[in-house]
């Protein structure tokens, strides 16, 4: 295991509900928020996510929904070289879970703001392509809205 994925596996644990983990390209902003915790990975961030996922899959206590930069749909290889392929990966990685898009500020002031109450993980990647960053929003693994609707109507 190479010492990202070391730190990545010491919290995940600790992970839960409400939580974020944030797979960002090179350039994303060091957070002031005292909630949020940076790991360095010395991969591209499809080869992250792939990692990520397949780990939050086997540890079963959480469930990500995705959030993507609305900008990465209309980025083009004539602006950003390999901009395509990697958009192409990170979706077929993502395939099988809740994808949403949004303005990559509206996300950065979700996450600060979320920041505040709950942990976040940014494992920063060596990848240098804007718009890329795969944003995690955990849910729990094991329970899901429909009982949750179902208990509240019990109440």
């Amino acid at each position: 295991m190479t010492t990202w994925q070391v730190h990545f596996h010491a919290a995940l644990p600790r992970l839960g509900h409400r939580n974020w983990i944030v797979i960002s390209d090179a350039a994303y902003p060091q957070q002031a928020s005292k909630g949020v915790e940076v790991i360095l990975a010395d991969v591209a961030v499809d080869d992250c996510l792939k990692y990520v996922l397949k780990s939050i899959e086997e540890a079963g206590h959480i469930t990500p929904k995705v959030l993507l930069d609305t900008e990465l749909s209309v980025l083009t290889d004539d602006l950003c070289p390999g901009v395509t392929a990697l958009r192409d990966s990170i979706q077929f990685e993502a395939s099988s879970l809740p994808v949403d898009m949004a303005a990559h500020d509206i996300i950065l002031e979700k996450i600060n703001m979320e920041g505040a109450d709950y942990s976040v993980l940014v494992i920063k990647t060596t990848t240098m392509i804007p718009y890329t960053s795969v944003f995690l929003r955990l849910e729990c693994g094991y329970w899901d809205k429909d009982r949750e609707a179902i208990m509240r109507g019990r109440l």
